[in-house]
């Protein structure tokens, strides 16, 4: 069972919550920060190069496109609650002085913290009751808690430009015999170079990318079938089983529930659709 709502304040960013699941999350990624909490049951959670088991209690933390999949190790399912922050606010953060120059990116992905998991727990079970002073507060706290990783690292590889490729003319038809050609490059080997770099195939990648695309334009009240389209979606088949393969929800389903702005523990939000995936 999955929910989604989104808060009043900070422009509206996204919590999801899960209870009790039992199947995979394929590999995937965010345009935004995640700050999880894993609230029962145990699941194997894999970050390309490595992988983890998250029992309760743990906060589960996500810098922008780290590529990442989920998987219940039981038949009692696992439950979770998830802010995904926009860089956006990070950036403000940054400039404001709550965060440090270095305290942009993640240094650890599971964090067994009981007090920053105090925190974050009544943060969901009460988010409309927290001042936005109170929660640039609290999300500073977890760079901190979770940090530092600077955000310096290897220069870009020819990979590294494919993927910037793909997220530029994510619209456009892949061929990969073109792509091969543009960046000098056997076909084959970009196949699996791109998938050793990045966990998926480049047209998995593009998948990813459309449908996280997708989303954003749902948010923006796109109508479904121009959301599909300006996504690079010209099946709308296709964009059916893509956006529920990848986000747990139908296209439909995810557009119904973008016009709620409460906490689901909120006694007026019962109209939040739950879904058994």
């Amino acid at each position: 069972m999955i929910q989604r709502w989104k808060l009043t304040q900070l422009d509206g960013m996204e919590c999801t919550s899960g209870e009790n699941l039992i199947h995979h999350f394929p590999f995937h990624f965010h345009y935004a920060y995640s700050i999880g909490i894993s609230l029962k049951g145990l699941q194997r959670f894999e970050l390309l190069g490595d992988s983890f088991i998250v029992p309760p209690g743990s906060m589960m933390l996500l810098n922008p496109e780290e590529m990442h999949a989920h998987f219940s190790l039981n038949d009692v399912g696992w439950s979770y609650k998830m802010l995904y922050v926009h860089t956006d606010v990070v950036q403000y953060l940054r400039k404001k002085g709550w965060l440090n120059p270095t305290e942009q990116l993640f240094g650890r992905t599971i964090l067994s913290h009981a007090a920053s998991y105090a925190d974050w727990k009544h943060f969901f079970d009460e988010t409309e009751a927290m001042t936005e002073a109170a929660l640039f507060s609290l999300i500073s706290s977890v760079f901190r808690v979770g940090g530092p990783k600077p955000d310096i690292g290897p220069a870009p590889t020819l990979m590294d430009d494919i993927k910037k490729y793909l997220e530029d003319h994510f619209p456009e038809k892949l061929n990969l015999t073109s792509l091969a050609k543009k960046f000098h490059v056997d076909k084959f080997q970009l196949i699996r170079q791109f998938k050793r770099h990045t966990g998926v195939t480049p047209q998995v990648f593009l998948t990813i990318v459309r449908v996280e695309k997708a989303r954003k334009y749902l948010d923006e009240q796109y109508p479904l079938v121009e959301a599909a389209l300006e996504a690079g979606f010209y099946d709308q088949s296709h964009f059916h089983r893509y956006f529920q393969h990848f986000t747990s929800f139908t296209p439909g389903q995810y557009k119904a529930r973008q016009a709620t702005a409460v906490s689901p523990t909120d006694s007026n939000s019962r109209n939040i659709l739950q879904d058994q995936r």
